[in-house]
């Protein structure tokens, strides 16, 4: 958008009115008298200036045959986008920001707006003393924080059979878990991060 009118433009801005008119544009009634309202060069003035004024601050170079600077305008200062993790400015939220993603199911993960991710599953078998790479459901885009992992086991066990799962390993695409009991078995886990 730039200065640009089909003819009649002038080298200076025009002046404000001494007397303006304030309040809302009617199409005017002729049987009552009453005229309609005539926005003026001035009217034309200030709204070209404001919506150019947008333009000029984001950095753009105003012209008469783009007809999306303005959009860009607002993209470009940040304004209707989805905001980053943590982003505490005035950047308005969009609908990519009320639902980050989430996986619901035995092996899955939610993303909160925080940043936070949670996953969960279950690993296969693992031989006593063995370790065993599980990858997550995604990979954590910077930190996996820890993970936890719990026996999974359908019957009762022995009393005094203790089974741990042992947190090997870990990278942001998978966890590696380290079978402590004295038989195989398989561990649930739930793993956090960012």
């Amino acid at each position: 958008m730039d200065r640009a009118f089909s003819s009649g433009s002038s080298a200076s801005p025009p002046t404000a009115p001494a007397s303006p008119s304030i309040g809302y544009a009617t199409a005017g009634n002729p049987g009552a008298g009453t005229p309609a309202t005539k926005p003026g060069a001035y009217w034309y003035h200030m709204m070209t200036e404001e919506i150019r004024g947008v333009l000029v601050a984001a950095g753009l170079t105003p012209s008469q045959s783009d007809v999306t600077q303005l959009l860009q305008a607002l993209r470009a200062a940040g304004v209707f986008q989805t905001q980053a993790t943590n982003d505490a400015t005035t950047k308005v939220a969009t609908t990519a920001f009320v639902n980050p993603g989430s996986s619901i199911a035995s092996t899955g993960y939610l993303k909160l707006p925080s940043g936070l991710i949670i996953q969960w599953g279950s690993s296969a078998s693992i031989s006593s003393g063995a370790n065993l790479a599980v990858t997550l459901p995604i990979a954590f885009p910077n930190n996996i924080f820890n993970f936890y992992t719990l026996l999974q086991q359908g019957t009762d066990l022995a009393a005094g059979g203790a089974y741990v799962g042992q947190n090997r390993a870990s990278s942001l695409s998978s966890i590696t878990i380290r079978n402590l009991g004295p038989a195989a078995a398989q561990y649930s886990y739930l793993a956090f991060g960012n």
